[in-house]
């Protein structure tokens, strides 16, 4: 960290000397020297001191009860009946987040001179299985599928993958998906180039590997698909959301819904129940002028009606920077609260009551999209760092920061990469697990298993 003695110099620990700051365009990829890489360590180095004098605040305040009888499921008040109660799930969240073990796995395909990037991973329930969307020097996005994999934590090193299963893509795949049932996959890319942006596949029940499927094109020639999300109560609606409209496919009628975006684009989307859809939309200035007022909104959309409604709208912000909704999750599928994001902080909503959210987290992300997931009212979310923040939905406070995973041994620099695609998973055995893309590899969180029976 730069001692500060000398303005505008920065202080080598390792090499005890000093070195000028550079502007981002003169000094090297990522060099300690670089002017946003010593912003950065500010603002880490300001964030580590807040944290210890808000945890020296809160020990000083706090009257302590005896460690050895508290009820986390890790002490002795287990062994002498002190159960928690099932509705307070606090210290069993920090427990469970403490416990993650980061890891990283490296991917080889076939026919590749180099380690491609992997800009899309998801992994199927019930017969385990990893699909991975990697990005081609030729500007082609094969999709790999591997092997069934019934301990996901066992996967190690480097992840090799035999053949290709499915088509490619022309564009970058902003998601893969599968229907609850295990019969149906969507893949979804980014523009509308040929072969299309959409593929439509349906498994086959015992290997996972696609029978047969179909290309969609969606979109105009100029237009861009942002987000999709599948229908966690049905196994055969996905809406997906683009720059000039939203649709949702049925692929059991064989029919399509269209809604226009006289707003402009959406980039999150979202069910809240079984026939509505929550998506945002950017700001609009209300007046002309330096002190033009914006703000984003969220609507929901009731597919049977074709009705759209105006749900929440975020604050106004002065200036002119625009700041539209990022993110949209309807955590554990409760039908009833959603979960909406802007560059500035993360808010919790409530159907039921008025437009004030509920709970609202300071968190500030890099890129158009927040890339964030929830499990079990704990959210995990990437921040401008690329460190993933935690967060309880329960006690509206932050859990802390994930350990960063090791780097890898064979490519040290693919740490610096940003992560992708979050996502929680938990196998038929109890294991959870949150991963992400980085790069060439995938990273990933472990928590428990068979033998482990403490979260839940």
């Amino acid at each position: 960290m730069n001692r500060g003695t000398i303005p505008g110099f920065y202080y080598d620990e390792e090499k005890k000397k000093y070195f000028k700051i550079q502007p981002n365009h003169v000094a090297p990829a990522e060099a300690k020297y670089s002017k946003s890489t010593v912003k950065r360590e500010q603002r880490e180095s300001k964030r580590r001191k807040l944290d210890a004098r808000h945890d020296d605040i809160r020990r000083r305040q706090t009257v302590r009860p005896s460690s050895a009888l508290t009820s986390d499921g890790v002490a002795l008040g287990r062994e002498i009946g002190n159960r928690e109660p099932s509705t307070n799930m606090l210290s069993r969240e920090a427990f469970f987040l403490s416990q993650l073990q980061p890891s990283i796995v490296r991917f080889s395909g076939p026919g590749y001179d180099r380690f491609p990037t992997i800009v899309n991973a998801h992994i199927t329930h019930g017969p385990e299985r990893l699909m991975l969307a990697v990005g081609h020097s030729m500007s082609r996005y094969p999709i790999f599928t591997g092997p069934e994999y019934p301990n996901l934590a066992a996967f190690e090193g480097t992840l090799c993958f035999s053949a290709s299963k499915l088509p490619a893509f022309s564009s970058p795949v902003i998601s893969i998906d599968t229907t609850a049932s295990q019969q149906t996959l969507v893949i979804c890319a980014q523009r509308p180039t040929h072969p299309g942006n959409v593929l439509i596949g349906f498994l086959d029940d015992e290997t996972q590997e696609m029978r047969s499927g179909c290309f969609m094109t969606l979109g105009s020639a100029e237009s861009s698909l942002w987000a999709c999300a599948m229908n966690p109560w049905t196994d055969n609606k996905v809406a997906i959301a683009g720059t000039e409209e939203l649709y949702v496919v049925d692929t059991a009628a064989n029919s399509m819904a269209q809604l226009a975006l006289p707003g402009g684009e959406s980039r999150a989307i979202t069910w809240l129940d079984p026939n509505t859809v929550v998506y945002g939309q950017p700001p609009e200035d209300e007046r002309p002028g330096p002190k033009a007022s914006s703000s984003s909104t969220v609507h929901l959309w009731d597919v049977r009606s074709q009705g759209t409604a105006l749900r929440f709208t975020r604050e106004k912000t002065k200036g002119w920077k625009r700041l539209p909704i990022t993110g949209l999750q309807n955590p554990c599928d409760s039908g009833l609260h959603i979960l909406a994001s802007y560059n500035k902080s993360i808010d919790l909503y409530d159907t039921r009551v008025t437009n004030r959210p509920l709970l609202s987290f300071k968190h500030t992300h890099q890129g158009p999209q927040l890339q964030f997931a929830t499990y079990n009212n704990v959210v995990a979310a990437l921040d401008e760092d690329n460190d993933v923040q935690t967060y309880s939905l329960r006690s509206g406070k932050r859990l802390g920061t994930l350990q960063r995973p090791p780097l890898s041994l064979q490519q040290p620099r693919a740490s610096r990469g940003l992560m992708t695609n979050l996502q929680f998973h938990e196998s038929d055995d109890g294991l959870s697990m949150l991963f992400a893309c980085r790069d060439e590899h995938i990273c990933k969180w472990t928590f428990g298993g068979a033998r482990d029976d403490e979260w839940g």
